[in-house]
């Protein structure tokens, strides 16, 4: 991972600044606009690569045709949509590699409820319900999940 890091932490010989929570030089601050599609479109597949990366056995013509749906779909609509499985996927990778969370550890195990076609107060409500249930009905232990 950090030969793929895209920025330095700046520590020097006689101070170490991996502690600090949010450092100046690895934070962006909240954009104004949506990311451009130029920008967006090698993002995009590079996770779509690290997704079909991921599997013991090459997918080729699965990855291929994911590409080209990701591309037309930015090229359209400026944006794209991540499948149940690359969203699992990315919530999962998104976890395991927070060096600040001390229950990382657990990534693999994490539950991803799917929230995105919620659109009012009822099914918002019903999905914390169902979330909240999941990760306390065990006996006294929590377990890990998130609601996207």
């Amino acid at each position: 991972l950090h030969q793929k890091a895209k920025g330095d932490l700046s520590c020097k010989s006689k101070s170490c600044l991996a502690s600090i929570m949010n450092p100046k030089s690895l934070t962006i601050g909240p954009r104004d606009k949506p990311t451009p599609p130029d920008e967006l479109l090698p993002q995009a597949i590079g996770f779509v690569n690290q997704y079909y990366g991921s599997f013991k056995e090459a997918k080729i013509e699965e990855h291929l045709a994911r590409v080209e749906a990701v591309t037309k779909e930015i090229e359209t609509t400026g944006t794209y949509q991540l499948t149940g499985d690359e969203l699992i996927f990315a919530t999962k990778q998104a976890w395991r590699n927070a060096p600040r969370c001390i229950g990382r550890i657990q990534w693999s195990n994490l539950q991803v409820f799917d929230a995105r076609s919620c659109s009012t107060a009822q099914e918002m409500f019903e999905h914390i319900c169902r979330h909240v249930g999941y990760a306390t009905n065990n006996n006294g232990n929590i377990r890990s999940a998130i609601t996207v």
